[in-house]
């Protein structure tokens, strides 16, 4: 019985590998036909086991292989059982039994202490919470960093390898997590010693080969360029998550040296970890400053877009994905850390265009693409700003992909805020500012009046103002139309195509078409904040292309064309030469416009009459 398992399970005396292997065994049939309770029991027992241990003050080191066999099967339970992993989680003498094991056991112990911790945090924001908020987590992690195994049959940075999977896993899509990493005393230059291979002395010749001493005795101890590969993950995930954390990266002395000299290994995996690296340190304002001064553009960046791979219609290979996977975050690094002028100029090739559709595709429905977890925002920002250039919009405007991946996030976005009971299952939550983006991205690709109709026959004028009434307004806190890192997206256009709105321009002649660009950037600075104001002023503009006939077709182009003219000889003309349409209109003007000689045609009737 249960009951009668209790004190025999307790007692550290009478446990020995074998009888915890065959608790664990019955338990695993247990949890496989449906017995839930089992696991439940069994992870209570370990835990009051585990708690014996390290709160025993005679325990000695001959228990160690049970220990060790502990932690094997508590791995083991973690990662074939979704509900064990959080019932593991979430208890605190398990938690506190890893933090001791980190600082004070053998390698091994230190070893599958982090097995379990990389499984416990792997897609699951309660246990990385839990892992969090427990003292010495973190810094037992660090000393798993410092360690060697001292056994043949692993190697010798297997340690290593395994807190930086610990590390990255629990930095992941949280923020708290990934600012306490960069914050440990001595965190950041450990694992830049390891992604170097040896500390900051190495030169890049040295640093890029595969296997790299990570000291300078004679003892033999190596760091592999997985393990590098493994710390510069924890980097990157640190930066994905907190700007601050990427300010510290910066600040490290050598660090942006050391993540160039680990771009120049030829390994695409690596390759797209390095590429990966400045690609996250580059969404914080004082990092990409600082990677603007070391050349990262000219040394990392545009070698990563030059790298030969097959064509898009031919990948057939992790590596061809690796290679696409890199191009694609090379170019989202590359547009947030250019300036307007070489955004206009920046033309992407069409295939990385068609790389980062399909990794919106994917993180719009919640799943990985290369082995990537891809965040809304990345690729978003990313098409926004390649919209500048002229032939990257032509390029994503005749995307039909992309218009129905935009249409379709609106959508979403409407229907899980219908009701707080909304769960779609297979896509991620939408947050404001994926929404603004997105909506941003339709305004640009407006410029074309085949996206406009589409546009208006998939509803999108609708959708648009039930955003409006939904999104709150700047003074209560709503998301803001325009972030630091779209500040490239201020420009003349856009400000232009949103003064259709009554506030600042007429329905069909803009006003702020014939306005200085300067004078256009600092309205749309002070004015169009809103995301909610954004969505009324598009969903009027979409409004005018309703009727798609052939008759009106090319006025809209006229007028699509007048609302995005840059140039001083191509502004539309003004009210002066434009009649408007409540003025009467004489036969002579009708005539004219339809290109008809109005004496000769008199002429002609007259002759009739005769």
């Amino acid at each position: 019985s249960v009951g009668g398992w209790s004190s025999w399970f307790v007692r550290k005396d009478w446990i020995d590998c074998f009888r915890i292997s065959r608790v664990c065994v019955a338990t695993e049939r247990s949890l496989r036909s449906g017995h839930e309770m089992a696991g439940t029991w069994v992870v209570s027992h370990i835990a009051d086991h585990l708690d014996l241990i390290v709160s025993d003050i005679y325990y000695e080191s001959e228990g160690e292989e049970s220990i060790v066999s502990v932690l094997k099967n508590l791995h083991g339970l973690s990662e074939q059982f979704s509900e064990l992993q959080l019932e593991i989680g979430r208890n605190n003498k398990i938690l506190r039994a890893l933090v001791h094991f980190l600082n004070f056991g053998t390698a091994e112990a230190k070893l599958w202490s982090c097995a379990v911790l990389v499984n416990l945090a792997y897609r699951s924001e309660v246990n990385k919470i839990n892992i969090g908020s427990v003292d010495g987590i973190i810094t037992g992690l660090l000393q798993v960093l410092k360690t060697k195994s001292d056994s043949d049959l692993i190697a010798v940075d297997r340690c290593q390898q395994e807190a930086c999977g610990a590390l990255s896993n629990i930095a992941f899509s949280n923020s708290s997590n990934s600012l306490a990493i960069a914050k440990t005393p001595g965190m950041l230059e450990t694992l830049l010693q390891i992604i170097e291979g040896g500390g900051f002395g190495q030169t890049s010749q040295s640093a890029s080969t595969d296997i790299i001493e990570i000291d300078t005795d004679d003892s033999g101890d190596f760091v592999s360029l997985d393990t590098r590969e493994e710390a510069a993950l924890v980097l990157s995930n640190c930066a994905a998550n907190s700007r601050e954390a990427a300010e510290l990266i910066v600040a490290c002395p050598g660090s942006i040296e050391c993540l160039k000299a680990l771009f120049k290994n030829s390994k695409p995996d690596v390759l797209r970890t390095a590429v990966g690296v400045f690609g996250n340190l580059s969404k914080c304002e004082k990092a990409a400053s600082a990677m603007r001064d070391t050349n990262v553009i000219e040394e990392v960046l545009r070698p990563a877009l030059e790298w030969p791979v097959n064509s898009a219609e031919e990948l057939d290979s992790v590596q061809d994905l690796s290679v696409y996977s890199m191009k694609a975050t090379a170019l989202m690094a590359l547009t947030r850390l250019s300036i307007l002028e070489e955004l206009r100029d920046l033309q992407a090739h069409p295939s990385v265009l068609s790389t980062i559709i399909v990794i919106f595709s994917r993180a719009l429905n919640n799943r990985t693409w290369a082995s990537i977890n891809w965040q809304l925002p990345s690729p978003l920002t990313v098409l926004a700003l390649l919209s500048i250039n002229k032939s990257n919009l032509e390029v994503l405007a005749s995307n039909e992909m992309l218009l129905e991946l935009l249409v379709s996030l609106m959508k979403i976005w409407i229907q899980q805020n219908q009701t707080s009971r909304y769960r779609k299952m297979g896509h991620t939550h939408i947050t404001e500012h994926d929404l603004a983006l997105a909506i941003v991205t339709c305004i640009r690709l407006s410029s074309h009046v085949n996206v406009c109709h589409f546009y208006v026959q998939n509803s999108v004028p609708r959708m648009l103002r039930t955003i409006a009434r939904r999104t709150p307004k700047c003074e209560e806190q709503g998301v803001k139309y325009l972030d630091t890192h779209l500040w490239a997206l201020e420009d003349y256009s856009v400000a232009v195509c949103m003064a259709l709105h009554i506030r600042l321009g007429s329905r069909h002649d803009c006003f702020l078409g014939r306005l200085d660009e300067r004078t256009v950037f600092s309205i749309l600075q002070y004015t169009l904040k809103d995301l909610s104001f954004i969505s009324s002023a598009f969903a009027q503009y979409l409004s005018t292309c309703h009727v798609p006939k052939d008759k009106r077709k090319s006025k809209q182009r006229g007028r699509l064309t007048r609302l995005h003219c840059t140039n001083e000889d191509q502004r539309p003309r003004t009210r002066n030469h434009t009649p408007s349409q409540n003025q009467s209109w004489s036969r002579r003007d009708r005539s004219l416009l339809a290109g008809i000689d109005v004496e000769a045609e008199d002429e002609r009737s007259q002759q009739a009459r005769h």
